[in-house]
């Protein structure tokens, strides 16, 4: 399996678009970390003894759009953080569920405000 994994410049104007593109099998994942964009292309007919008898074609499930959310969760243990982008009706649920996982030292959630411009809210746990 071979892919390109790259930042873009994404519709809202940041360069925060995460493309992991699958060559191979032209499957594509892209997020946005500061809008919520996304679009994704995947094989949904994948035999899942991952042997492709002759004459499969793949069938792809496309999906596109935008969460408006964007949750970035830093563990207590380890290098880096996951992000996800989120719809706003699972943002409260979201909070609880972290400010009480034992596993989280902090996270933030970046939305669009009443004024057009992006922010981002900080939570330490």
């Amino acid at each position: 399996m071979g892919s390109v994994s790259e930042y873009k410049v994404c519709k809202c104007g940041s360069e925060e678009l995460f493309s992991d593109y699958y060559y191979k099998t032209d499957e594509l994942y892209e997020s946005c970390d500061v809008c919520g964009y996304y679009h994704t292309a995947f094989i949904k007919n994948r035999p899942p003894d991952g042997k492709y008898p002759e004459g499969w074609k793949p069938e792809y499930d496309e999906k596109e759009g935008a969460t408006g959310y964007v949750v970035k969760v830093f563990a207590k243990e380890g290098v880096g953080h996951s992000v996800a982008c989120v719809e706003e009706k699972d943002v409260e649920g979201l909070i609880g569920a972290l400010e009480t996982d034992q596993q989280v030292k902090h996270f933030g959630i970046t939305y669009k405000n009443a004024k057009g411009f992006y922010q981002t809210q900080l939570f330490k746990v």
